[in-house]
């Protein structure tokens, strides 16, 4: 970002949505943290300087904390200091860390899911006095109304599954008919994290002279279906 620009940030803006991330699971260690850990500290620190900040919502997501069970709306652990996490990514050579890559992420099922529970490390320890929320959403899917109902721009994950079996792609899905596929309209979730912007805007009606205390942790929203109105992947 050039100079100005970012001095323009920093004097005029007052709400920042962080929903920037790689979502490949295969990605590399190196890429993943620099994008998803990194990214997360840096957007912080820019934070912190915007004078007329109201709110900063991070997104993270459901799967960040998927070697738990039971996840409640709260911050865990991180299965890796994130800043030890920043230093070895930009320390060692990509080979070295792809030899590591299996040992150091664990029961993580991939580098996705272990570099965003990282990330929420960042927000918890970077966003002390500062207006910050997180949301965890599920799997985002096509909208439910708005542009239109079923709009996406991006065919990945049961969205794929989907247009595959429609045009004859895919005949066969390999999967648990009885496991709850957790699903989320991708326009419910962006009014979610509005909403959260309103709510810690109208907490924390002020940046730095109004701010939140420092010890306390910012807000936690897990955004599923699974609770309230769950669906299988059979369905």
């Amino acid at each position: 970002m050039k100079d100005e620009d970012r001095e323009r940030v920093i004097q005029e803006v007052e709400f920042i949505f962080h929903g920037a991330a790689t979502v490949r699971f295969d990605e590399a260690l190196k890429q993943a943290v620099e994008i998803n850990v990194r990214g997360t500290r840096e957007m912080l620190l820019l934070a912190r300087a915007c004078s007329r900040l109201k709110a900063m919502v991070h997104i993270s997501t459901a799967y960040s904390n998927c070697t738990i069970k039971d996840i409640d709306e709260k911050y865990y652990d991180s299965p890796v200091p994130a800043e030890k996490l920043i230093d070895m990514v930009e320390t060692l050579d990509e080979k070295t860390l792809n030899g590591i890559t299996n040992g150091l992420i664990g029961d993580f099922p991939n580098t996705y899911a272990f570099t965003k529970a990282c990330a929420e490390d960042v927000v918890l320890k970077y966003s002390k006095g500062l207006p910050v929320a997180m949301i965890r959403p599920s799997i985002i899917i096509g909208t439910a109304k708005e542009p239109i109902a079923g709009w996406i721009d991006n065919v990945y994950g049961p969205t794929g599954v989907v247009v595959g079996a429609a045009v004859g792609l895919i005949h066969v899905l390999n999967c648990n008919p009885d496991a709850v596929a957790d699903l989320v309209p991708g326009d419910m979730v962006v009014n979610a994290c509005i909403a959260t912007a309103w709510k810690t805007a109208r907490d924390y009606p002020g940046n730095h002279e109004d701010a939140p205390p420092q010890d306390l942790p910012p807000s936690v929203y897990n955004y599923v279906s699974s609770e309230q109105q769950p669906i299988t992947w059979g369905t």
